[in-house]
């Protein structure tokens, strides 16, 4: 009985030292500077920018977006057009996908999958590039799109739960009540037990 008491408050404790509720840590701002064919990192809250990679093989930064391990992920409308990965901390450059038939190269995002969306703003198309280095796909081309320069992938979708909207991680919202019910059970067993005595 002891044992299943001492289970139960491990299980009680870990729940409110849940590490998914730990405040997220501000990450810094990533700058394509396109006339001076650099990357920067600039650090919260003010800077100072620091170069992430400056020059060659870069002509054109017009659109960066970081990707889940950390990589910096570059449009370049002038080497090519290249869609360029540059791993942390500086690099160097590796080409992703080159030429045709990209043409203008301007904002690029990540999506959930890891999927590099790239606006072309020459042809007026959306494309989709898998990861390492897939073939370029059009999500979208021509009208009404006329000249695209950026894109954002928004989160998914909440779904609702009885007239509620819940986060798609609903562990976030349930452990501390989980945590509550473990120290309750716990504390009521304790209760029996010394009943018993």
């Amino acid at each position: 009985m002891k044992a299943l008491l001492v289970a139960l408050l491990i299980v009680t404790l870990l729940g409110f030292m849940n590490p998914w509720q730990a405040q997220a840590q501000a990450g810094n701002y990533v700058v394509a500077d396109f006339p001076l064919g650099t990357l920067w990192k600039i650090p919260p809250p003010a800077g100072p920018p620091v170069a992430i990679w400056a020059g060659a093989p870069l002509v054109h930064p017009s659109g960066v977006a970081v990707d889940a391990s950390g990589n910096y992920i570059v449009a370049d409308s002038g080497a090519g057009p290249t869609l360029w990965l540059i791993p942390p901390p500086a690099g160097p450059p590796v080409a992703i996908c080159v030429g045709a038939p990209l043409t203008d190269l301007q904002g690029v995002a990540v999506d959930e999958a890891g999927n590099y969306i790239v606006c072309d703003a020459g042809a007026a198309t959306l494309w989709i590039i898998p990861p390492p280095a897939g073939p370029p796909t059009a999500i979208y081309s021509g009208a009404p799109l006329a000249r695209p320069t950026s894109v954002d992938v928004e989160p998914p979708e909440k779904l609702p739960v009885s007239g509620l909207v819940m986060p798609v991680n609903k562990l976030e919202i349930l452990t501390p009540y989980l945590a509550l019910a473990g120290l309750i059970a716990a504390s009521s067993a304790v209760v029996v037990v010394r009943k018993r005595r």
